[in-house]
């Protein structure tokens, strides 16, 4: 099977992407500042993770460097443009396969379901901003279910967190799918 190159949306006649999720720049002359003409041949570009895990790279126009998201220029190239209050989805091969086959546009739920199912949803421990344990999470929870007025601030001095860290949890805004798997059980 052959690959699908299309312009990259903004950037016509300077970058293409291809239907496997690959960016590459065009050949091109650039006029420099001293008036000399330097001529740039187009490469297949490589990009890196960024801290949300996904790929992404910098594309110039003007020389202006932006940077892209590969999956959402995959996906403007070859579904169009997002639907308002939509976002593009990845298929069960997860954030690193860009393929045009493997993207859909969803809403924000739909996408943090696909998350879910594929074990990407960052919570709990793994969570950069976690101040406690999911063991020490569960303990609030189970302390929370015999609350009296005392029970919040005695949380935290044995934890060692502040005051809104164990709230958080009581109001289940922090770790509340926790207290969902409690009730449960």
């Amino acid at each position: 099977m052959q690959e699908v190159w299309r312009p990259v949306v903004g950037y016509e006649g300077l970058y293409e992407v291809s239907d496997q999720g690959r960016v590459r720049s065009l050949p091109r002359s650039v006029l420099s500042v001293d008036g000399k003409v330097r001529r740039f041949p187009g490469k297949v570009l490589k990009g890196c993770v960024g801290s949300h895990g996904y790929l992404c790279l910098n594309l110039c126009k003007g020389g202006a460097p932006k940077a892209h998201l590969v999956h959402a220029l995959v996906a403007e190239a070859f579904l169009g443009p997002c639907p308002e209050g939509q976002e593009v989805c990845h298929s069960e091969r997860g954030k690193h396969d860009n393929r045009s086959s493997s993207l859909r546009y969803g809403t924000r739920k739909e996408n943090a379901a696909d998350k879910h199912r594929d074990g990407s949803h960052i919570q709990g421990e793994r969570h950069g901003c976690a101040k406690l344990t999911e063991a020490q999470a569960r303990y609030v929870h189970t302390q929370l279910r015999n609350y009296s007025r005392g029970t919040v601030p005695r949380l935290a001095r044995e934890l060692g967190v502040a005051l809104s860290t164990i709230q958080s949890i009581k109001e289940k805004r922090n770790w509340a799918w926790l207290a969902r798997l409690d009730d449960e059980v």
